[in-house]
């Protein structure tokens, strides 16, 4: 059992998200659902950064290190979240907030 600390806004959401990372028209960082090619939002844990490098966007996780690049295929545990429907990136309403830790698929 993985314990997460008592302000862990996802606590408890389990289910998982595999596609591919993609930057959406509005610049954002989302994924590609492998199930249907529908954009999904996404909202990652404190920490979390995207910035472009050599020409792709990349996302470091909260220690700074590499966890995708653009085009990579992700796998991602966490859950869809209604506090973040209203954010410029949430185009298709639905967000998914990203635990912490990647995923094994």
């Amino acid at each position: 059992m993985v314990l997460r600390g008592k302000d862990a806004p996802v606590a408890g959401l389990l289910r998982l998200l595999t596609g591919t990372l993609v930057v959406t028209e509005e610049n954002c960082v989302a994924v590609r659902s492998g199930t249907g090619g529908k954009i999904v939002a996404l909202d990652r844990g404190h920490g979390w950064t995207a910035r472009v490098e050599d020409g792709r966007a990349v996302v470091r996780d909260d220690r700074g290190e590499v966890f995708a690049r653009e085009g990579d295929e992700v796998g991602l545990g966490g859950g869809t979240s209604g506090r973040t429907v209203d954010h410029p990136c949430a185009g298709s309403g639905v967000v998914f907030s990203v635990d912490n830790a990647p995923v094994d698929e």
